[in-house]
């Protein structure tokens, strides 16, 4: 599927980038956030093609998984 290829292209050119780089304390937990909101999304995507429903509002969205560290 096209959603799957674009994520692992998006994937192996963050890991290039990434690659050797030393991050800060609130640049490793800025990346915690930002992929904290790539997993919240990727549920969600999961849960509406098992159920059908693509409606991305408030209320479709599947709850907090646990506290990103």
């Amino acid at each position: 599927m096209r959603i799957h290829q674009s994520l692992r292209g998006q994937f192996s050119r963050v890991d290039n980038s990434m690659r050797d780089q030393e991050f800060t304390d609130d640049e490793r937990e800025t990346i915690r956030r930002g992929i904290a909101k790539v997993r919240g999304a990727a549920d969600w995507l999961e849960a509406a093609i098992d159920t059908g429903q693509f409606t991305f509002g408030r209320a479709a969205r599947p709850a907090p998984q646990g506290r990103v560290r």
